[in-house]
């Protein structure tokens, strides 16, 4: 980002985790891989086919392994389960948790998992596993707060006091003082960075024209602060999204945009946009770099302050959205 620079790792990949200047990939042959940006050295942690969905904190790769490939885990004698194990790259060792589940997220010293969607988390150092009979999906954990979405019908509850108990909508767990918080915000949670949220809300789920397009066809994406407990709607198209720090990272579809983005004719093509989120407005949203999600292709966005005003529109088709023509 700093750069404008988009780099090949040539690393095929379906999952990946990023920290600092290494990122943790699943490979399609479910392998993990951990790649060095610096150096451009690539280490493979573990054999094929046995891991899983990395999340990457620090020195310590945290995945769920298939018992299918790899034997009985937990020894409850069937080879059925997905456990959590995780890499130390300081000692250079695999660690079994011998828990049951999937969708790990790594944060400091903890790792937080749903199984049976339900969720719980491991305290690394102790070996502790905590389960909190908490209805969830996919958490992320970050600074003691566990994020993740409750599908209303599981617990036959109204959490966004709409009517209906068939939505998906985001909570979070304080673990330091073991409060429950329901955000009220319809969607499901894709990350969660400190004091933020993300939720991508399906606008036909909410009835609600969140991007502003006169219909109710999008999924769009929102961001929930913990701090003050409010909920801000980005208006950005989206269907999967990451957060670190101020920068947001959306994944949208050209058809849904109806842009092309990478201009090879066709609006097939899914594009990430980046977003500096104390840019945001509800009116007009700034990406800074727009590109093909499967092909090396990214066309940068500088600093729309430095960009001279009449190079800047906005488009009927996708309205929130200020572009700028490239040659």
């Amino acid at each position: 980002l700093e750069n404008q620079e988009a780099v090949n790792t040539k690393i095929l990949a379906n999952y990946s985790s990023i920290f600092e200047n290494t990122i943790a990939v699943e490979t399609p042959f479910a392998q993990i891989q951990l790649y060095d940006t610096a150096s451009s050295r690539t280490v493979s942690i573990g054999g094929l086919f046995e891991s899983f969905i990395p999340s990457l904190n620090k020195d310590i790769v945290a995945f769920e392994t298939h018992e299918l490939y790899i034997g009985d885990l937990n020894g409850d004698g069937d080879n059925a389960d997905r456990i959590i194990r995780y890499y130390d790259r300081a000692s250079n060792q695999i660690f079994n948790t011998s828990v049951e589940g999937a969708y790990t997220h790594l944060w400091d010293n903890y790792i937080s998992f749903s199984s049976n969607e339900l969720i719980g988390y491991i305290k690394i150092n102790t070996g502790e596993v905590i389960n909190l009979n908490l209805s969830g999906l996919k958490p992320f954990i970050n600074n003691y707060k566990i994020a993740f979405s409750t599908e209303e019908r599981t617990i036959n509850q109204d959490l966004n006091d709409d009517g209906k108990i068939y939505g998906r909508v985001a909570r979070y767990f304080n673990i330091i003082t073991n409060e429950v918080v329901n955000t009220k915000a319809g969607g499901s949670v894709t990350d969660f960075d400190g004091n933020k949220i993300v939720i991508t809300s399906d606008e036909s789920f909410l009835n609600e024209d969140l991007d502003n397009d006169g219909k109710t066809d999008h999924t769009v994406i929102r961001l929930y602060d913990i701090n003050n407990r409010s909920l801000f709607n980005t208006g950005i198209i989206g269907s999967q999204a990451r957060i670190s720090g101020d920068v947001l990272a959306v994944q949208s579809h050209e058809g849904q945009i109806n842009i092309d983005i990478n201009r090879d004719n066709d609006l097939y093509d899914s594009v990430i946009g980046y977003y500096k989120t104390d840019a945001l407005s509800p009116v007009i949203l700034l990406p800074g770099i727009l590109g093909s999600w499967t092909e090396d292709l990214f066309e940068p966005f500088i600093n729309p302050a430095s960009i001279p005003q009449d190079e800047l529109f906005l488009t009927e088709e996708s309205p929130g959205w200020l572009w700028r023509q490239l040659d």
